[in-house]
């Protein structure tokens, strides 16, 4: 028998479509970024909170109100003298 040069050119018959990476890991692509939401939203927060309270640790009401009660001897018996500056006893 004598083969055609078009029968020759004709690729074999493919399976399939391959899916991509996102159809086939859907689940990790969509924990993954709540994952990085959700931390960048907690680093937010912790980084606004933290500028919040050393504001507030170096306002004229916190000194003055540390000043008060480093000169009331009933707050420095209960407390250590010198008084600390932090919010962590």
């Amino acid at each position: 028998m004598i083969s055609s040069p078009r029968l020759a050119a004709v690729p074999p018959p493919l399976g399939p479509p391959q899916r991509s990476w996102i159809a086939r890991h859907l689940l990790l692509a969509v924990g993954g970024g709540c994952t990085i939401l959700v931390g960048a939203a907690l680093t937010f927060v912790l980084v606004l909170a933290f500028f919040v309270f050393g504001r507030l640790r170096n306002s004229d009401p916190a000194n003055m109100a540390m000043q008060r009660a480093e000169a009331n001897p009933v707050v420095a018996g209960r407390l250590r003298t010198p008084l600390p500056q932090s919010f962590d006893r």
